[in-house]
């Protein structure tokens, strides 16, 4: 009768730890949530586009490689400096990809807007081209601004004790502060988890969804 005892105590202790590990997840992402901005992001010809720049004031990111993530099957995307119309960066895409990181070897330049599109229909032209789809627009802040934010981001690399988890979900909460609401940056940091936990994967995912709202 002991053992048993024993042993009831043993599992409810597993089980409530288990709670206390995946609330704070959970808890977490949902009050993130809640921060969104009232921005509707639209459906275009079934792609909805959501980072990096939507979601921002004056589409302003502090990543120079930043994260493209949208919903719905797309085939290509491209970005341009919008004041040359030169392509700065083109790549295929597969209908499975939910989003990827700005690959060109030169990074992206603070205080420039570019200007970035979705393609969401095949062409019989293997080369990527501009389409009648819409552009949405990105801009690097300033580099001072830069490097400021980015000295705090090292900073909590090293104060904040526990997992990777835990790392990004305080440099989430640093960029999503009131003052800064930086949404694609924060959604970056957070996709940048390395062997994330199921339920962090989890969530992670209900804030991308959440994220893009039809209108």
């Amino acid at each position: 009768m002991r053992k048993f005892s024993t042993l009831l105590v043993v599992s409810g202790l597993v089980v409530a730890s288990a709670i206390v590990s995946i609330a704070p997840v959970s808890a977490q992402f949902w009050s993130w949530i809640g921060r969104r901005p009232r921005v509707t992001l639209g459906t275009r010809s079934g792609v909805c586009p959501m980072t990096p720049g939507l979601l921002e004031k004056n589409s302003r990111v502090i990543s120079d490689r930043p994260l493209f993530t949208w919903q719905g099957e797309a085939v290509g995307l491209i970005v341009q400096d919008e004041d040359t119309n030169d392509i700065v960066w083109e790549t295929q895409l597969t209908p499975n990809m939910r989003q990827i990181a700005y690959g060109a070897q030169q990074p992206l330049q603070p205080n420039k807007v570019y200007r970035w599109q979705l393609i969401s229909k095949p062409s019989a032209d293997p080369v990527l081209a501009p389409t009648d789809d819409p552009w949405d627009s990105v801009a690097v802040i300033s580099q001072t601004e830069r490097e400021q934010h980015l000295a705090k981001l090292k900073e909590l690399e090293k104060t904040k004790a526990g997992s990777d988890e835990a790392i990004a979900s305080a440099k989430a909460d640093y960029l999503l502060d009131q003052d800064r609401r930086l949404w694609s940056d924060a959604v970056q940091v957070l996709s940048e988890v390395k062997n994330p936990s199921p339920e962090f994967t989890k969530y992670y995912k209900k804030l991308l969804t959440n994220l893009c709202t039809q209108s």
